[in-house]
């Protein structure tokens, strides 16, 4: 090579630098897209106050899901089929 500076590494370094940036971008915006929080509601199914954790979306706090209810025999794992989430939604 006399100095001459080939396409092909540059093209092979931009494209790494491209594939960082959009990796970080993502992860940057996976990460806020949702928040989690603790909410109490009358489960509509028992007719009982719950304590549950509930996953919100970050922009507009509106819940998403039911993650953990005290309800449950197994807290962790959320069987029912969630009709709490409509009562959460309309406060």
């Amino acid at each position: 090579m006399n100095g001459e500076v080939h396409s092909l590494p540059v093209l092979v370094v931009m494209f790494g630098l491209f594939a960082v940036g959009l990796f970080a971008f993502l992860v940057l915006h996976w990460s806020t897209r949702y928040r989690w929080g603790f909410r109490t509601v009358t489960c509509p199914a028992l007719h009982k106050k719950a304590d549950c954790v509930v996953k919100l979306d970050a922009v507009d706090s509106q819940a998403i899901d039911i993650e953990r209810c005290s309800l449950l025999k197994d807290p962790d794992h959320v069987t029912c089929d969630r009709a709490c989430l409509k009562q959460l939604n309309t406060r």
